[in-house]
């Protein structure tokens, strides 16, 4: 008796300190997504002046936690550059997932919050970021696909943004979902920028001068 009461309390010791080969592996969070900026990502505030993003991250909208970066240039009315540098994200504010047709294709509209980080100038924080992937997107929701920041908040149709929403679990091949506009590729941005007139808004200060 003495040796099955000792051959079973190792057996239970056993059974809580190694792994069991019947144990399902732990699911990835349903609630954890990445994001990519396919392309620049383009919008203009309210004076014509002109924001272009790229960048990617990670978010979890159960945890209300995002890792997320990229580059960042401004322009004036007529293409020519303002500022270059890049931007971090600091807070998660809120996702609403749209679904998709598989996990690797996600629609949905993310808030973040970001800091700038203007090459040879003082960083700009607290700054909303808004990325919007339209995959699936339900009836009566109106934002365009593609990023803004601060108050550059209109999408120039001219200006083709793209951007692709995938959940950590995917397996399945991602599809990049994209706003089929009139330009192609990144140097038609100078050309459509030339039609337009105005100052910088307060999203992004003026360049120090020498």
């Amino acid at each position: 008796m003495r040796r099955v009461a000792i051959f079973l309390g190792a057996m239970l010791v056993a059974s809580i300190f190694l792994p069991s080969r019947l144990a399902p592996p732990v699911a990835a969070s349903a609630t954890a997504y990445s994001f990519n900026l396919i392309r620049p990502n383009t919008a203009e505030n309210s004076l014509g002046r002109t924001i272009r993003v790229t960048g990617s991250g990670n978010f979890d909208s159960g945890a209300s936690s995002v890792v997320a970066s990229g580059s960042f240039t401004t322009f004036f009315a007529n293409g020519a550059r303002i500022h270059s540098g890049t931007w971090q994200a600091t807070a998660f504010t809120s996702f609403h997932p749209f679904g998709g047709p598989n996990p690797g294709t996600q629609g949905g509209f993310l808030k973040i919050t970001v800091t700038l980080f203007p090459d040879g100038a003082v960083p700009i924080t607290g700054l909303p970021m808004t990325v919007t992937c339209r995959v699936n997107a339900p009836a009566g929701f109106t934002e365009e696909e593609g990023t803004t920041v601060a108050d550059f908040r209109d999408k120039p149709a001219e200006i083709l943004s793209s951007t692709w929403i995938t959940r950590r679990d995917a397996k399945s091949e991602r599809i990049p979902s994209l706003r089929k506009t009139r330009a192609r590729n990144d140097n038609d941005f100078a050309e459509a920028a030339t039609h337009r007139s105005g100052s910088l808004g307060e999203g992004v200060p003026a360049p120090r001068r020498p």
